[in-house]
């Protein structure tokens, strides 16, 4: 909501909204649960005065770039995941599948304008365990084109690495990781319905580095659980 006016370049300026209204959203998900590892879900979600970064067009070539409350935003679909698949005793798989619709509706110019585009997403999880102490990670994403307010971001995709290995007694972990090791993530996003073609890239950075974790306390046994009742609560809560 800052109101004060950041220019970039001679072409492009940067301002807040001191009117923008809250968002309201509503949300329903329904989920069919297989086996403790496959989960079917369908989801919709409703938003009123979605809040947007949205583009005008100025005089001199210019394009404003503004927060804005936009009519609506709709969404729906399905998602499919599995976890806990073994296909060794030291791998371990977790995966999951998205399609969703989307549409973006707002007032440009007293016309109805709209953003709507159908999207798939896919992610893959790999979580190895190659010796005692060690435990390596594998993990990769695809998302397709996907609309967001006026813009339209092209399809994207990353995957990265990591590396760990307990250490005084169990109680600490050293992990090395990599993330985007083939540096895939370029944003591209083109803006739509403005009256004049806009674009926007740029490149996310690869990121490599190397943590440490050290439990204090180990804490309690874990009781043993029941297979049942955790069914039922992932009914419940997990969806």
């Amino acid at each position: 909501m800052n109101p004060f006016v950041t220019i970039n370049d001679k072409y492009l300026y940067d301002q807040g909204n001191v009117e923008l209204k809250p968002e309201i959203s509503h949300q329903v998900e329904t989920a069919l649960l297989f086996n403790n590892r496959y989960k079917v879900i369908l989801f919709g979600a409703y938003t009123r005065h979605p809040i947007c970064k949205s583009y005008l067009a100025g005089a001199g070539n210019r394009v404003w770039v503004y927060p804005l409350n936009m009519s609506s935003d709709y969404s729906y679909g399905i998602r499919m995941t599995a976890v806990n698949l073994h296909p060794t005793r030291w791998w371990t798989l977790v995966g999951n599948a998205t399609l969703t619709y989307k549409k973006y509706a707002w007032i440009y110019d007293h016309k109805k304008q709209n953003n709507r585009v159908m999207t798939p997403l896919f992610y893959l999880g790999n979580y190895l365990k190659p010796a005692d102490k060690w435990n390596a990670e594998l993990n990769g994403y695809w998302n397709g084109k996907t609309p967001l307010g006026q813009g339209l971001i092209s399809p994207m995709w990353s995957v990265s690495i990591a590396v760990s290995r307990s250490i005084l007694r169990d109680k600490g972990t050293v992990r090395l990781f990599l993330n985007d090791i083939v540096c895939s993530r370029y944003l591209r996003a083109k803006v739509i319905n403005v009256e004049q073609p806009a674009h926007y890239k740029e490149r996310k950075e690869a990121t490599i580095g190397i943590s440490f974790s050290y439990k204090l306390q180990r804490g309690e046994n874990i009781k043993s659980s029941n297979p049942q009742r955790e069914s039922n609560e992932s009914k419940r809560i997990k969806l």
